[in-house]
């Protein structure tokens, strides 16, 4: 196989790649937008979960490994969601929905590039998806702040608990 051959390979695979994510984020967005109005719902929670992880797939399916760490977060919560009375509050949906919009603006970068780009904010929104997913949902502690929360964690348990900041 040719060079000119493998570009055209991954040209078209870039292009259905962008259309299906396309697709799939803009079902997302229109789910979440439901489940704003509709917390408890947990049949809508279920579709937001299998979109996501429809999502998750195809991006694993282009090598965007570090993009599809957001999603696979992001489909964490929605899993404790679906097998828990736990709610999202305004602040958490905030944290999402731009989780979700960074998602598009890596996706979109990525594929004109045809190679995974990932900005600055990459760590920190992992950080506040995990905090989220692992502290935040099983303590149901309150959070204003994601990342205030996180770094003033930090600050306040220093002695016993390392964070790296970024």
């Amino acid at each position: 196989m040719s060079s000119n051959n493998n570009d055209n390979n991954l040209q078209e695979l870039m292009s259905i790649f962008q259309v299906e994510s396309e697709d799939i984020i803009e079902r997302i967005y229109e789910h979440l937008l439901s489940y704003e109005s509709k917390p408890r719902d947990k049949e809508l929670a279920a579709t937001l979960y299998r979109e996501l992880h429809s999502l998750k797939g195809a991006i694993r399916m282009v090598g965007f490994n570090n993009i599809q760490t957001i999603i696979h977060k992001i489909e964490d919560i929605f899993d404790k969601i679906n097998h828990s009375n736990t709610i999202l509050d305004t602040e958490k949906f905030i944290v999402i929905t731009r989780s979700i919009e960074l998602v598009e603006k890596y996706l979109q970068e990525s594929v004109a590039n045809q190679r995974e780009i990932i900005g600055e904010e990459f760590k920190p929104t992992i950080s506040t998806l995990e905090y989220i997913c692992d502290i935040e949902m099983e303590d149901g502690a309150e959070i204003n702040d994601p990342i205030k929360n996180l770094l003033s964690l930090a600050e306040t348990d220093n002695n016993e608990t390392s964070f790296e900041i970024i």
